[in-house]
């Protein structure tokens, strides 16, 4: 070991590593650093542990504590004995941010640096100067204070960042890292830092060197939290997550998640305490609205859990209990003051109001009671109350959790509107009847302001159950002398329809009828009359147009309104009896101007959409017969196959056999010598592209030559040419070449092979090859062998060419066969076809064994 090291080891033997200079390093937020490492965020996990939830005070004294800042004239940070309610002490400062408890020492930032603090006396430590940026947090493990610090926490366009590691009983710097992005409030555990960083990432570093250990990167969310607890190391944004080996996935799907049951509420709440949002030190709206949650043990599957399988949400003055699963209310209370900080323990739920009030309550019942009384007006306040008991006294909420929350959207507060609406949708969700009852209630209520009566209206009518009391509210009618007011027929009408109720149609009739039925309502009732009641409904429509034809009350484009729909409704479900009622009311000149204009609407209307039912039934007959064609062309293509088979090529080539034969005579006759004919036929496709698109051009060039949108007779027209061009298509003879060459022969040949047309095929062009053995058959006998000897059916001698039948022989492999087309078939005096490089014939091959005379098989090649 070199002194160097020694030295180094002296002096960590000697405790005084925190006297020691900073660690500048750049050993971390390194954009090489790889990100997303199971190995590594499983060791960093396992290093974190995950242990049983102790239920006792994080800090050094062991006693339940409160840190905050005074509000008012004269502020200072102070920090209270939660038991009892006495301060343990206050100094004056102008603190800009929550105070925070971290084992023995209070973290505040004052001005242009974060003061660290004694907790037992309130003795000034040390301080870390800023240096142009705003303190996002702190947080301890150890003896060692790890803080952040940014640009940009707030906007702006810089962004900047820095993390530094503090011995927290001097508070001097032990190492620090500059970063190009935004930091937010760490947590710290097992010796390890876990940074957020630009809301997608955290870095783990190690606490003692400032090495970044791991880097955990989100690809489908934003990290906006970190937080260490007994149970492991928690983070996430809306929704929760436990850090181990599978969040190495960066992904919801893939770690282990648990959504907020709660999402939605105002004020947009994070689950958990923003770690890029930097508190202020005075008391701030986003300080009453806030989740809080203890993390559960891993459940089977790995599944995240959270105590109690309840999160709880506090809203000013309001705190409710919700299932972790579901996001139903277990419980909801309102309080008697705004709550300015919350903190849940194994033990309850503990609450700070601004007046100095802690209360406790009960987790699974609601129950609330008041622990003490700090006699101080608080904000920013920062709670370490773990062991703190719940008072003995404690007042429960009354009713079932539906009943409590009706009473919280009840609550005349209407800075909490958009809480109250909020919690008209998760009412609205509870399966049980009477939540209609509720929603009609809460309707008719008349100091409810109008944001809340729309979000009530909105909900009523998403229910599907408790009709008979929307049916039962219809026996009210408008009265005078009683004092009855009409039913909010408007929202009703259209929540029955929903509930496809029709045994509500006579209480619904009986309001139409009724002329103190508010005019702004018959609209509502009309239609629902005619949804429920259908064809059933339209005398009775008839009747009361009958009745307020000519009525002035309906004068006016908006007072016409019932009317029409009155008339609408006929017209839909009204049969030609009907419409011919209609009829005669346009004609009527003592009818309302406007609904006679509005019956000639209809009719005009209805005359239109026949005729464009008709159209498109007409084009959709078009468009199925163009997909027949268009069908039948596809088949056709299917057919061109890729290369001409031996076997098409053979049926053109066998039926001019008599014209092959007579230029065969020829040349043998010229020279009798002669034992072959070789012929190499290339043949050329020439099959247009265009004859192979699959599907009508989109466009079409008109007579004038713009073009336009393709219609479905023009495209008709084009598949049926392009079936006609592609069955008129054919092959041709590009070049025929033979051997021997014989002038006269190749004339001969010519005017029989050039004119050949062949099916069409795929490539560009193909060679086929024909041998034709024009050798005589000799007599066996005598030991010699004659030419031309033979004998017909009569004993007539023949000459050889009638004698021998020549075949046509394979000089050369055929080439192989493409997938999905059929081998080749050789005929009679055929084979098959040569590689399609074209070649020059030459010399005649080699004779074969002459075949012997006087058998059938032997028979001229061209009397088969």
């Amino acid at each position: 070991m070199n002194r160097r090291a020694l030295a180094l080891s002296a002096l960590v033997s000697a405790g005084l590593v925190g006297c020691m200079p900073p660690i500048r390093t750049t050993t971390a937020f390194s954009s090489r650093f790889g990100d997303n490492n199971r190995g590594r965020l499983g060791e960093v996990a396992a290093t974190a542990g995950a242990g049983a939830l102790a239920d006792r005070p994080r800090n050094t004294l062991g006693r339940p504590l409160l840190a905050t800042v005074i509000q008012g004239e004269g502020r200072a940070v102070a920090v209270y004995d939660v038991q009892t309610g006495q301060a343990l002490w206050s100094r004056p400062m102008a603190a800009s941010s929550t105070p925070e408890i971290l084992g023995d020492a209070v973290v505040v930032e004052v001005g242009s640096s974060t003061k660290v603090l004694d907790l037992a006396t309130g003795a000034e430590r040390g301080h870390v100067d800023h240096n142009g940026l705003e303190f996002a947090g702190a947080d301890r493990d150890g003896d060692t204070l790890v803080m952040c610090f940014a640009a940009g926490l707030t906007g702006g366009s810089r962004r900047a960042g820095r993390v530094q590691a503090v011995d927290a009983r001097s508070g001097s710097e032990r190492w620090t890292h500059e970063v190009g992005g935004i930091l937010g409030r760490p947590a710290a555990k097992g010796g390890l830092a876990f940074v957020p960083w630009d809301r997608q990432s955290i870095a783990v570093l190690d606490l003692g060197t400032g090495v970044e250990r791991a880097r955990l990167r989100s690809t489908d969310d934003v990290l906006s939290w970190v937080f260490a607890s007994p149970q492991g190391v928690f983070y996430g944004g809306r929704g929760i997550y436990r850090l181990n080996a599978d969040s190495a996935s960066g992904t919801r799907a893939g770690s282990q998640f648990l959504a907020n049951p709660f999402e939605g509420i105002p004020g947009d709440p994070l689950i958990h305490r923003d770690a890029f949002q930097p508190t202020t030190g005075t008391r701030t709206a986003r300080d009453r609205i806030g989740f809080t949650f203890l993390p559960g043990a891993p459940a089977e599957g790995g599944r995240l859990t959270v105590q109690g399988d309840t999160i709880y949400a506090s809203y000013y003055h309001d705190v409710l209990a919700v299932d972790a699963a579901t996001g139903g209310v277990r419980w909801a209370v309102r309080l008697e003051e705004d709550v300015e900080a919350m903190e849940l323990t194994p033990t309850g739920l503990f609450v700070v109001s601004a007046g100095g009030h802690v209360r406790g309550i009960d987790p699974a019942t609601g129950a609330v009671g008041v622990v003490s009384q700090l006699n101080a007006q608080v904000g920013a306040i920062a709670m370490d109350v773990g062991g703190l008991a719940l008072p003995a006294e404690r007042t429960a909420p009354e009713g079932s959790a539906r009943e409590q929350l009706v009473s919280l959207i009840r609550d005349p507060d209407n800075r909490l509107v958009p809480l109250r609406s909020f919690l008209v949708t998760r009412l609205a969700r509870l399966e049980d009847e009477e939540v209609t009852h509720d929603l009609l209630d809460l309707y008719t209520q008349r100091s409810i302001p109008v944001q809340l009566r729309q979000s009530i209206a909105t909900a009523l009518q998403t229910r599907r159950t408790g009709a008979r009391f929307l049916v039962a509210a219809l026996e009210e009618h408008f009265d005078y002398l009683e004092n009855h007011s009409a039913p909010p027929l408007q929202v009703i009408a259209p929540t029955l329809v929903a509930m496809n109720a029709r045994e509500a149609v006579p209480g619904l009739t009986a309001h139409l009828l009724d002329h103190e039925t508010p005019m702004e309502s018959l609209p509502d009732v009309i239609n629902a009359i005619g949804a429920l009641g259908e064809g059933s409904a339209v005398p009775v429509f008839q009747r009361w147009v009958q009745m307020y034809r000519s009525d002035s009350t309906f004068r006016g484009p908006e007072r016409v309104v019932a009317m029409n729909t009155a008339i609408d409704a006929i017209f839909r479900h009204g049969d030609a009896s009907a419409r011919a009622w209609l009829q005669q009311l346009s004609e009527d000149t003592r009818v309302n101007p406007l609904a006679r204009a509005h019956v000639t609407e209809l009719q005009q209307r209805d005359a239109s959409d026949i005729q464009r039912r008709e159209t498109q039934q007409t084009e959709a007959e078009r468009q199925a017969a163009l997909q027949a064609e268009v069908n039948r062309l596809h088949e056709l293509q299917a057919t061109v196959p890729p290369s001409l088979t031996d076997a098409a090529f053979d049926e053109a080539w066998n039926a001019h056999l008599d014209e092959v034969r007579e230029c065969a005579q020829g040349a043998v006759s010229r020279n009798p010598a002669l034992n072959q004919i070789r012929v190499v036929v290339t043949l050329r496709s020439e099959l247009p592209r265009r004859l192979m698109e699959a599907n009508p051009p989109a466009r079409t060039a008109g007579a004038d030559g713009v073009t336009h949108p393709t219609t479905s007779e023009e495209a008709l027209t084009w598949t049926g040419s392009q079936m006609a061009a592609l069955t008129a298509q054919r092959s041709r003879v590009r070049l025929a070449t033979y051997a021997p060459a014989d002038a006269e022969l190749r004339s001969c040949m010519d005017r029989v092979v050039l004119p050949l047309e062949f099916p069409v095929f795929r490539e560009m062009r193909q060679e086929f090859r024909r041998v034709i053995d024009t050798r005589a058959a000799r007599a066996q006998g005598g030991g010699e062998t004659i030419n031309g000897l033979g004998l017909d059916a009569q004993g007539r001698e023949l000459p050889w060419w009638l004698v021998s039948a020549p075949t046509l022989e394979v000089e050369n492999p055929p080439p192989p066969v493409r997938p999905g087309t059929p081998p080749a078939t050789v005929r009679p005096g055929t084979g098959p076809t040569t590689p399609t490089t074209p070649t020059t014939p030459g010399t005649p091959t080699t004779p074969t064994t002459p075949t012997v005379p006087g058998t059938p098989a032997q028979r001229p090649w061209w009397e088969e």
